[in-house]
Parts: C-alpha cells; structure tokens; sequence
C-alpha cells in the first residue's frame, strides 16, 4: 500500500512535467556536473518540502531545497538554479558541481549504488542505474493507475564524456561520440522488474 501511495506521488508530480532531464557531464577524474530540469505545477511546488517532516518528493524544488540536500552531501556544490514561470507551470533548473561520482549518491536510488565510475589505462567506465527501476512486482490497480497519470511523461539521460565514447547502452551516441541520450517512459521505467542501467565506456 506504501508504494502505491508513493507511485501515486510520483505520477502526480511527473504528470505535471513536460519531461525530466538529467544531464551529466563527466570529466576524467571523475568530477563534474549535473543539470536537472523539470516543469512542475504551483500545487506540487507546495508538497514535498525537504525539511518539513514529509516524503520529500524525487527531485528539490526550491533553492532552499537544493542547498539544505547538498548540506548533508561532501563533494556537491550548487552552480546555478532558476525557476521561472510558464503557461502556469514553473520550470525548475539546478547546475550541481560534483567532486567525484559517489557524490552523487542523493540523486539515485537511496541504495548508495546508484553511480559507479572506473577509471584504467586503457579505457574509463561510467554507469548510471536507473532511479525509479526494478522497484518490485506491482498488482494490477497500480499499473493502471500509472497509465492513467504517466503515459505521456518520459525520463531523458544525458551523459557527457570528454573524449569519444567506445561503447554505451542504452541509448543514442552523438555523431562526434562525445554524448549518449537515452530516453524512457516514466511506465517503462516504474513497471520493470529489474533495474536498469546506462553504462558508458570511452
């Protein structure tokens, strides 16, 4: 009943999203940036307040939110943040500085696992799970419920690499291989039941 209620959130705060973008640049020591972007509406920018005693919801929304989530982390520093209104919908952009990749640990899963970065003489391995996969069997209410709230909302992955990509999956390679997009329905992503990665090797 939990995660019900929990995907009910979820769905609630990504149908009020034109889309989620999460876009990684990675450098070769491992540090670098994440910038993510989401549309949200004025009802869910009063829920899910980190810091007021609720399930904070998967992404800041505020500043204030930002600043107080990257207090508790070593390594994150916040670039820039914006929020600015549209149609009746704020769009919300936060650039986050990282030291190295296990920093990035609260925009995963909660596991602590959710980044990995590999670094050998001939090759550099970066991967990236999938937040909202592999999150268990779901009955049959909860699946239609996720259809009727998510079916037009997506998860876009950006990872940014500083020389040509050798491989990577899933996803689309730029013509130059210097970046991978992988793009995946919010459904696909809640529905799977095993987690997913994107991995990338230059």
């Amino acid at each position: 009943m939990k995660k019900s209620i929990l995907l009910l959130l979820l769905c609630i705060f990504v149908s009020s999203c034109i889309d989620i973008e999460s876009n990684i640049s990675i450098q070769n020591d491992g540090s670098g940036s994440i910038t993510l972007t989401y549309q949200i509406s004025p009802v869910m920018q009063e829920l899910g307040r980190i810091g007021d005693g609720t399930e904070p919801f998967p992404f800041p929304i505020y500043k204030e939110d930002f600043e107080k989530l990257l207090l508790m982390h070593d390594g994150l520093s916040l670039k820039s943040y914006s929020m600015k209104n549209k149609d009746e919908k704020s769009i919300v952009k936060a650039v986050i500085l990282f030291r190295d990749v296990n920093a990035l640990t609260p925009f995963g899963d909660g596991s602590g696992n959710s980044f990995y970065f590999k670094k050998t003489e001939e090759y550099t391995l970066f991967r990236q799970e999938l937040p909202f996969s592999g999150i268990g069997e779901l009955d049959e209410d909860t699946i239609n419920m996720l259809t009727a709230y998510c079916a037009d909302n997506y998860f876009y992955y950006r990872i940014n690499t500083p020389k040509p990509i050798i491989e990577a999956s899933p996803g689309d390679i730029s013509k130059n291989r210097r970046n991978l997009v992988y793009k995946i329905s919010i459904i696909d992503a809640l529905v799977s039941k095993e987690k997913q990665s994107i991995i990338v090797k230059w």
